[in-house]
């Protein structure tokens, strides 16, 4: 069962009281509306996120996502909703050739793979226009399938009520706990606040032993993670 924007919003005022038994919304100083539950719950799945990304970052793992070359342009936008950088791998494959596109992990090197044989790549911030892959030498071919992207997205954003939560579905526990905490937080001197706080730790810890355990054993057969290019590895332009 999907679990959306408006599952997570009812079972929030549900459990903290803010609905009267015929399902209509309370009113007070102590009741939570749902415009600010739902900035709660936005809050604590981005919490749950540096969980996934930290302990099971594969779930979001975008592979072999097409960057269309044009002969003589060396600057690209990044595949959308890239994770702060996360580029896992490129690869070149025409066919009768293939390899990875390595990460140049000195800036310095650059003039010197103006004839090189095979490309490389850095990651650039270009004022005015953001996050751009650069290929070194420039490619001189044109092709919208030779170069393929292993990259980690950014979870999609629930916006309307109707989005689902677009996290393992092991993660509905913690953001609940962590979205009830957060609306508790606002009303002064609530008596649930204390049994709420050890409700969240106790999901946040399950969470954390669950994601764990969902990393094969055995990855050797796994894409091996670049972590080279990460946000302290930008160009800034």
């Amino acid at each position: 069962m999907a679990i959306t924007l408006q599952n997570l919003t009812e079972q929030i005022q549900k459990d903290l009281g803010f609905v009267a038994s015929n399902g209509s919304l309370l009113q007070g100083s102590n009741i939570v509306p749902p415009a600010e539950i739902q900035t709660h719950i936005r809050d604590a799945i981005e919490d749950a996120t540096t969980f996934v990304h930290t302990l099971y970052e594969d779930y979001f793992l975008v592979p072999e996502k097409a960057v269309n070359i044009v002969a003589g342009t060396n600057s690209y936008a990044v595949p959308t909703g890239l994770y702060i950088n996360k580029m896992r791998r490129l690869i070149y494959d025409d066919g009768s050739k293939k390899y990875d596109i390595n990460f140049i992990k000195n800036i310095s090197d650059t003039p010197s793979l103006i004839n090189d044989t095979y490309l490389q790549y850095i990651i650039v911030h270009e004022l005015g226009i953001g996050y751009r892959l650069r290929f070194y030498p420039t490619p001189q071919f044109t092709s919208a399938t030779f170069v393929k992207a292993w990259y980690l997205r950014e979870p999609k954003e629930l916006l309307l009520t109707t989005d689902e939560m677009d996290l393992p579905k092991q993660c509905k526990n913690f953001v609940l706990a962590d979205a009830k905490l957060r609306c508790l937080q606002k009303i002064p001197g609530d008596l649930r606040t204390a049994n709420l706080e050890k409700e969240y730790v106790f999901q946040r810890e399950r969470i954390v032993s669950v994601l764990k355990n969902k990393v094969p054993d055995n990855r050797s057969n796994e894409l091996q993670a670049d972590f080279s290019d990460y946000n302290d590895s930008v160009v800034a332009l």
